[in-house]
């Protein structure tokens, strides 16, 4: 899923804002100029949100948008897409019924893009030679996982196991993230 949230300029007037949202159709979104119609100029994506905003609120007040998923997704799609690119979006409401407060006007000002996202890592274990005997009642059961690497993205991870007496061996045709796995960890990560 994916979330902007971004700070009005001023209260929102008449019936509301119906705020049109697009993403820029670039691989690595280039920093904006003061060169003249540079945001409107730019290519955008095929996807776009509407974001009903309400009446009211006041200046400063930090508004989260409708889910703009599609928006990031044709984004990291674009075969130029590469990890710790920029990513820019165009926010637009008819008459400026809506307007925003950005990063240029002060550094807390700055619009939040919210991203959680999944990432599957092909972990697979398959232990052989498990000294239990069949029919014991199993008490307690624990996996050791040590990191290979320190990372600041937080992490959950699902273990999933198969109910087969003695899986096979992993081969190019029994993968551990096929269905046929031992185990197979899947990492979920959430970031910004």
């Amino acid at each position: 899923s994916a979330t902007l949230v971004a700070e009005i300029n001023a209260a929102v007037s008449g019936s509301g804002a119906t705020v049109t949202i697009v993403g820029f159709a670039q691989d690595n979104t280039a920093t904006f100029t003061t060169t003249a119609n540079d945001i409107t100029s730019r290519s955008i994506t095929s996807a776009s949100v509407t974001w009903n905003v309400p009446v009211g609120g006041t200046a400063g007040d930090r508004l989260t948008s409708s889910s703009v998923t599609t928006i990031v997704q044709e984004i990291v799609n674009r075969s130029g897409w590469a990890s710790n690119n920029a990513m820019g979006f165009r926010l637009k409401a008819p008459d400026d019924e809506a307007t925003w407060r950005t990063y240029d006007n002060a550094v807390a000002d700055a619009a939040e893009l919210n991203i959680t996202y999944r990432v599957k890592a092909g972990a697979g274990l398959r232990f052989t030679t498990v000294p239990i005997p069949t029919g014991v009642v199993i008490r307690t059961a624990s996996l050791v996982l040590r990191a290979s690497a320190a990372d600041t993205v937080s992490s959950i991870l699902r273990i999933y196991g198969v109910a087969a007496d003695n899986p096979s061996a992993w081969s190019s045709t029994n993968q551990p993230n096929d269905a046929s796995t031992t185990f197979c960890v899947e990492a979920l990560c959430s970031s910004f």
